[in-house]
C-alpha cells in the first residue's frame, strides 16, 4: 500500500498506522531520497523529474524487495505524478491510498509559521505536479478533514469493503 499525498498531508503518520494495524513493514520514501535532494527538500526547494529518479528507483526496488519476499509493506510517499505510480507498480502490485486536502488545510496541519514559510514554495510546486489517481488505478482517495483515527478507520474500511483488484474511487470524510 503506497500513502500518497502532498507534503502536510499526513502521509508519514496515517501510513505508520496502518503498517501497525496491518502487521506490514514501513518505510517513508523521504528517507530514500539521495542526500543532496533531502539537502534542497529541507531548504524548501523543489525537485525536479530528474532529481526524483534515484529516489523512485529506490522505492521501486523497495517494493520489489518486499513482494519478492512476500513481505506486505505500507509506504509513505507523494508519488505525485501517475508516471511516478507507475514505475512503483511495475516492481509490484501496489494500492495507492490518496490523501487529499485543499491548500489551506495543509498548511493550517503544517503548524508553526516558519515551517509554513520553508514548505510553502515546496508545497505549491507539489500542488502543481499533483495529478490525482486516475479511473483506471488501483486505489481511492480519502479528505484528511477529520481526525486522524477517523482517516485510518475509512482507508481500512475502504480496503476491506473493496476486493483486489478495485478501482480508484473517491470519498469524502
Amino acid at each position: 500500500m503506497v500513502v500518497m499525498g502532498v507534503a502536510g498531508s499526513g502521509k508519514t503518520t496515517v501510513a505508520t498506522i496502518l503498517a501497525n494495524t496491518y502487521r506490514a513493514d514501513f518505510i517513508d520514501a523521504q528517507d530514500l531520497h539521495t542526500p543532496s535532494n533531502r539537502r534542497r527538500l529541507s531548504q524548501g526547494i523543489a525537485l525536479t523529474d530528474h532529481d526524483r529518479e534515484p529516489w523512485i528507483a529506490a522505492v521501486s526496488e523497495r517494493i520489489g524487495s518486499g513482494t519478492r519476499a512476500s513481505r506486505p509493506l505500507v509506504i509513505a510517499c507523494s508519488a505525485l505524478k501517475r508516471t511516478y505510480r507507475d514505475r512503483l507498480r511495475e516492481s509490484g502490485p501496489a494500492v495507492f491510498v490518496h490523501l487529499v486536502g485543499e491548500r489551506w488545510q495543509i498548511v493550517d496541519r503544517l503548524g508553526p509559521v516558519t515551517q509554513q514559510r520553508l514548505l510553502a514554495p515546496l508545497l505549491e510546486s507539489q500542488f502543481a505536479a499533483l495529478e490525482p489517481l486516475a479511473d483506471d488505478e488501483e486505489g481511492f482517495a480519502v479528505r484528511v478533514t477529520a481526525p486522524v483515527s477517523e482517516v485510518v478507520s475509512e482507508v481500512v474500511r475502504r480496503l476491506a469493503e473493496t476486493p483486489v483488484p478495485m478501482k480508484s474511487k473517491r470519498i469524502t470524510l
